[in-house]
């Protein structure tokens, strides 16, 4: 969103949004997490920056933004304004 008002998103290229390049994260002053601190959050994040631990891939697609993904046909989106 910043690169956008700032005027330099970078349109017609695609973006994967990562841990690795802050493009991710969890609003923990608005979490309900009730046994799971800050701290935590922060050891967990800084070891998948760091490429210490990794998320399982499910399939070699599911992470390629090229991919069609037409198995999501059937999935409802409600947008909340």
């Amino acid at each position: 969103m910043k690169d956008f008002y700032d005027g330099s998103f970078p349109g017609g290229k695609t973006s994967v949004f990562t841990v690795a390049n802050s493009g991710v994260g969890l609003p923990m002053e608005t979490s309900k997490f009730e046994k799971f601190n800050q701290e935590q959050y922060d050891a967990i994040y800084k070891k998948l920056a760091d490429g210490e631990i990794t998320l399982i891939q499910f399939s070699e697609d599911n992470n390629d933004p090229t991919k069609d993904l037409t198995e999501l046909a059937n999935t409802k989106v409600t947008f909340v304004e």
